[in-house]
């Protein structure tokens, strides 16, 4: 039996809720409004309390409106109960307010960041792209705190995922500034320190390593592959501005590593820490530095080294077809 019919009334009851927690946002207590007074039918299910969800934070997303999430789960349960749904019913009420709490969560974080730049508090306030630096620098300083509390109270997950998302806001703001912007370098070197501590902490599959390289070294990240034995690995290169913790952020070498097949992420030459910490600057001859990586990955036990392919992305379009 669906939702509709088990339910409807409850669950437009529920939607007054939400009304009633979006104080100070007209749009959402308008499309919450307009929900609670929807004329459920028979074919109203889940899947649709899932997207009924998903509007009602889309609408409130850029206002940052607190949506009652803890009152919201617990009318949904409420109205469950009294309609007599089984324990897959709950199930899949929980995983709505899940999704909707980690989304909402997002929207908060991003809300809070970009507060200053529309009151215009932040420092240097005249250039947008300094402005933007600090306002996302400042949000990822405040979310630093927060992991360095669950730290401190043995909650290490916790704060292994608060590190996480402050590195990510530290990569967001540290792209945008001029390259001699000082205080660039310092939150570059947070967000080095940040994504160490989400990898050691969390006990995440990323391994630090250095290549060796000419008279230097390519700084590189090592996403070990599922399975035993010597596995297939990818060499990924940045493209113009990247950073090889936003390559492994993006979650393709856990999906690859998922997939049986080892990555090794890298800061080539004009990108990331080779730039940065090492002063290597990009040039056309990708096969020098790829060739240096291959050379490392070969003397890997857990690397099949007749099976080495490369992959890159933006800029990095060039560099991999030639290396």
């Amino acid at each position: 039996m669906s939702l509709g019919q088990k339910g409807g009334l409850a669950w437009a009851d529920m939607w007054q809720v939400v009304e009633a927690s979006a104080v100070g946002s007209p749009i959402v207590k308008a499309k919450a409004g307009a929900l609670s007074k929807r004329d459920f039918t028979a074919t109203f299910t889940v899947e649709q309390m899932r997207k009924d969800v998903g509007l009602i934070l889309d609408a409130g997303k850029s206002l940052n409106v607190p949506l009652g999430l803890t009152a919201l789960t617990a009318q949904m349960l409420s109205s469950a109960s009294a309609c007599g749904y089984a324990d897959e019913d709950y199930a899949a009420i929980i995983k709505v307010v899940e999704h909707a709490a980690h989304v909402n969560r997002a929207n908060v974080e991003i809300d809070r960041a970009s507060c200053t730049l529309r009151d215009g508090s932040t420092p240097d306030p005249s250039d947008p792209a300094k402005a933007f630096f600090h306002a996302w620098a400042d949000a990822a300083a405040q979310l630093v705190e927060k992991a360095e509390l669950d730290r401190q109270n043995g909650n290490m997950l916790s704060a292994s995922e608060k590190y996480r998302r402050a590195a990510i806001m530290y990569i967001t703001g540290e792209r945008m500034p001029p390259h001699d912007y000082p205080p660039r370098i310092e939150a570059y070197n947070k967000l080095l320190a940040c994504f160490s501590r989400y990898v050691s902490l969390g006990g995440v599959n990323c391994e630090r390593v250095f290549v060796p390289y000419e008279r230097s070294v390519l700084p590189a990240l090592f996403v070990r592959a599922q399975g035993a034995g010597p596995a297939p690995c990818m060499v990924h290169f940045n493209g113009l501005d990247g950073l090889k913790e936003f390559l492994f952020l993006s979650g393709f070498p856990e999906a690859l590593a998922r997939r049986g097949v080892s990555t090794l992420v890298v800061d080539n030459p004009g990108g990331g820490e080779a730039l940065r910490k090492h002063d290597l600057h990009n040039f056309a001859e990708a096969e020098r530095p790829a060739g240096a990586c291959v050379d490392y990955l070969e003397g890997r036990s857990d690397v099949d080294a007749a099976r080495i392919g490369m992959v890159a992305l933006s800029m990095g379009g060039h560099h991999a077809p030639r290396a």
